[in-house]
């Protein structure tokens, strides 16, 4: 899939999480399994190039009047999946969540690009907190692309440990975007991801399809493809 299309997918996710804010919302269980896209080739408007549109799904936990207590169903149960949880989640969920619900959202939206980009699901084997914890702790993460340097630098702010260095969703809109025109100018060669890493495996994407009325919608839960 071309860079400028998953940077599309990215930015308009960014912009439905940057509405949610504004509207003092804060969705607890941003990840990739959440996120509906359809493709349609735009003959006009994009030269028959493909075009996506995104929605982002599954509001169940999402908690409006940030800066409250919400209400919980357990005191062992966290909000969201566990390699997408914020580490100020993990650590203190009850407080997390009345000071820094907005930055715990960016955090889970850079492990979803991470994901889109790696197609590789973040710490997949890790099923404590304590674990987890620990590994976001020791700087573990999902390889970033070689390419395109201003595209990881971003995702590394948003998923850095101290939320006070998270961007807003304002201003990751607005660097998307740039990065958006830079593509379509010919700044950049439209090539896909690139990983110094990837020499003896290679990662095929099968996506989970499902039908909503005339349209296809791509579910972008990933299942992976190994092959040599």
């Amino acid at each position: 899939m071309a860079y400028s299309l998953l940077i599309d997918i990215m930015y308009q996710v960014a912009k439905g999480m940057c509405y949610l804010h504004d509207m003092q919302i804060a969705h607890q269980g941003l990840k990739p399994d959440n996120i509906l896209v359809s493709f349609k080739k735009e003959k006009i408007k994009n030269n028959g190039k493909e075009c996506a549109f995104v929605k982002t799904s599954d509001f169940g936990t999402s908690k409006i009047n940030v800066g409250r207590t919400p209400k919980r169903k357990s005191n062992h149960i966290i909000y969201g999946t566990l390699g997408y949880v914020a580490p100020k989640i993990l650590q203190n969920e009850d407080k997390a969540m009345k000071t820094c619900a907005f930055e715990a959202n960016v955090f889970s939206f850079a492990m979803t690009c991470s994901e889109i980009l790696s197609r590789k699901k973040p710490f997949p084997r890790i099923h404590k907190r304590e674990e987890l914890l620990k590994r976001i702790k020791e700087r573990e993460r999902l390889e970033l692309p070689s390419n395109y340097n201003e595209l990881s630098e971003l995702i590394e702010e948003c998923w850095s440990f101290n939320p006070s260095q998270h961007p807003k969703f304002g201003d990751i809109c607005d660097r998307l975007a740039s990065l958006k025109t830079k593509f379509l100018i010919g700044f950049y060669e439209n090539k896909g991801p690139s990983f110094s890493s990837s020499k003896k495996t290679n990662h095929q994407v099968i996506e989970k399809k499902e039908t909503c009325g005339d349209n296809e919608v791509v579910k972008f839960g990933i299942i992976h493809v190994f092959f040599v």
